[in-house]
């Protein structure tokens, strides 16, 4: 379990925001997309899909909104993103920015987390899974709003416990081929949400 040592990493955990990795999105993490259409092509964010009222998500994790300047549809608009930071595990020293974007005209269904490239806890990560396993992606907040940590497991190395229950639950709803899971659950409200 990349990005934090030793222990349980859900432990005092509040909100986690999960995803899996498909092949695809390990290229984005490494900046070697730019030749995959079908993952974006050189895109670098971590895209989102299928989540209901995913701005609440963001703005809970990321409470810090701003207003940018984006194109939409061909006209300058204005758009809330959503910044925090990326801590490299509990307490680490390592802090990278973070940002959570609105769907683009292109992808109208999909919030993104933005340049993972050039994030230290995402982009020095390794895919772990072997044949019948899935690799995972868990942004853990702890008491601090605005700062996620970065944890990179399987499913079948998950902790047990209510998060690991969440996820493979998740994870068994069936999808079409290629298309990753990803959910939401804060253990303090009891809130979840998932695609």
């Amino acid at each position: 379990m990349a990005a934090v040592m030793g222990g349980n990493p859900f432990t005092n955990a509040e909100k986690i925001l999960f995803k899996t990795l498909p092949d695809g999105d390990w290229r984005k993490f490494v900046g070697s997309s730019n030749n995959d259409p079908q993952q974006g092509g050189g895109a670098r964010d971590l895209r989102f899909n299928g989540i209901q009222n995913f701005q609440a998500i963001a703005s809970s994790l990321f409470p810090n909104a701003q207003q940018v300047t984006r194109t939409r549809n061909g006209v300058q608009s204005v758009e809330t993103v959503f910044e925090g930071k990326l801590r490299y595990g509990p307490g680490a020293q390592q802090v990278d920015d973070a940002v959570f974007e609105p769907p683009t005209t292109a992808r109208p269904l999909e919030w993104r987390f933005t340049q993972v490239s050039s994030q230290a806890a995402i982009s020095s990560a390794t895919p772990q899974a072997v044949p019948g396993d899935q690799d995972v992606l868990i942004l853990i907040q702890y008491q601090q709003p605005g700062e996620l940590v970065a944890v990179f497991s399987t499913l079948n190395t998950l902790p047990p416990g209510q998060i690991a229950t969440f996820i493979k639950q998740v994870c068994a709803i069936p999808r079409p081929v290629g298309h990753a899971a990803a959910g939401y659950f804060d253990l303090v409200s009891g809130l979840n949400a998932h695609n």
